[in-house]
């Protein structure tokens, strides 16, 4: 349970000592609830908090941090495997990457963006393969070209 891991000493990176986890740090780290139950944690060899997976309910969902303790992604996950939404963001705060998972496979929507913000990449995957249009662009939002795939993952149309 939560409890247990607030009495772990960790190792923060911020401020170049050992320190216990607080209820206050770990919530804004993970969202997480009072209820909630650590499944799986790990440790840099330095100590730093690398990843955690914490189960609420039904529904696990695991966690990996940057060095500064900022949250690098979320993934929902069953057992092992992601299944469901999957956020990645990068060290400054803003969207890395947003895409689903559905038992494992690349399932739906796939975004991938600039440290910047800018959307570098936008398709649609349906159980692990490109279906409908893929659109590409340059860190600075220019179009970069367009991918057509049919519902069976068949490119009809190479990017230019």
């Amino acid at each position: 349970v939560i409890s247990e891991l607030l009495d772990t000493d960790f190792y923060d990176a911020n401020l170049e000592q050992t320190r216990k986890l607080t209820y206050s740090d770990f919530a804004i780290l993970t969202r997480s609830e009072k209820d909630d139950k650590v499944k799986e944690l790990h440790f840099a060899a330095d100590g730093g908090l690398c990843d955690i997976k914490i189960v609420r309910g039904n529904n696990e969902t695991f966690y990996k941090f940057f060095e500064s303790f900022k949250v690098n992604i979320v993934s929902n996950m069953k057992g092992n495997i992601p299944n469901g939404e999957t956020t990645a963001w990068f060290e400054n705060g803003k969207l890395n990457s947003y895409y689903y998972y559905k038992d494992g496979i690349q399932d739906s929507i796939y975004k991938v963006y600039t440290e910047e913000g800018s959307l570098l990449l936008s398709g649609q995957y349906k159980q692990g393969k490109k279906i409908g249009k893929w659109e590409y662009f340059l860190s600075d939002g220019t179009p970069a070209g367009i991918e057509i795939y049919d519902i069976d993952g068949t490119l009809l149309k190479a990017r230019q």
